[in-house]
């Protein structure tokens, strides 16, 4: 049983400086910032941490620096899915000799693969490394659907402990948690506007983006929850669902980092070809977070 899959984890973004290489010292800084603002975990190298930008050799080194700056019971999560198989495993066998705690497999992009290829897939990763896995479904960015029957099957094996649940349809959040959660294989949340409602139903905390902005908020809505204070929690969600709005005004994940900026944060841009936003664009989110308290 892992009883350390919980809570509020980070989609820690990946720091660059001015020509788009790792900014090293500041991604450390940025996770004990995170660490002491009291977050469950770390998840780096995920979709907002631009792992689809980043040499193999780029996400070791990010892996290494998370691994120099890690608290005792506060896991690191990395992401290690690649499009195939090989480079996967390469990274899940990586990730497991230095000491990362869990490795997050996305499911492969590009490819629009069949249900029993995505699972023959996870199966030849589990059967490879000893790390405890974790899958990850998010069909908007890979147009691939990690489907609950699917989960089910696969939740069986020995070291694949959880899954990221990205979907954008809350029905189908709600059809993986009925039919697949169990004492060892935890929900965790991809969605910030899914945080409360997932908790609610079961789930065991959330991985997401906007907890490096404000991982305050999100920590008091998931102490609330856990505290059976329902109605500051439901006020907590709300103000986040009114920050998670905010990233209609860029691309994702540059526009993350564009809000942070705006808030007194620097940790450079999103790598090429993601722009940043619009004067007119940072005006109106300068406004609508001065109305949330943010500035």
């Amino acid at each position: 049983m892992t009883n350390n899959i919980k809570g509020i984890i980070p989609a820690v973004l990946t720091p660059f400086d001015k020509h788009e290489n790792i900014d090293i010292n500041a991604f450390k800084e940025l996770l004990n910032y995170l660490m002491d603002k009291g977050v469950h975990g770390l998840f780096i190298l995920g979709s907002q941490g631009e792992f689809y930008a980043l040499t193999l050799d780029e996400c070791k080194k990010l892996m290494d620096a998370a691994v120099s700056v890690k608290r005792e019971n506060i896991p690191i999560y990395a992401g290690i899915g690649r499009i195939t198989t090989r480079e996967t495993i390469e990274l899940a066998k990586y990730a497991l000799d230095i000491g990362i705690d869990y490795g997050v497999v996305v499911t492969p992009f590009y490819v629009r693969l069949t249900q029993k290829e995505l699972e023959e897939h996870y199966k030849k990763i589990a059967e490879s490394v000893e790390l405890k896995i974790l899958l990850y479904n998010n069909p908007s960015n890979t147009n691939i659907n990690l489907e609950p029957d699917t989960v089910y099957r696969l939740r069986d094996i020995s070291n694949i402990v959880g899954i990221k649940e990205s979907t954008p349809y809350f029905s189908q959040l709600v059809e993986l948690i009925q039919k697949c959660r169990s004492a060892k294989f935890h929900i965790l949340v991809g969605l910030e506007c899914h945080i409360l409602g997932g908790l609610l139903l079961g789930a065991d905390g959330a991985v997401v983006a906007s907890a490096n902005a404000i991982p305050d908020i999100l920590v008091s809505l998931y102490e609330n929850f856990t505290e059976g204070n329902l109605g500051e929690a439901i006020k907590l969600q709300q103000k986040v669902n009114e920050f998670f709005n905010l990233f209609k005004y860029g691309t994702f994940p540059g526009i993350l980092k564009d809000i942070m900026e705006i808030m007194g944060f620097q940790y450079g841009k999103a790598r090429s070809p993601v722009k940043s936003i619009t004067r007119k664009a940072r005006e109106e989110i300068r406004f609508r977070l001065k109305i949330l308290g943010l500035l």
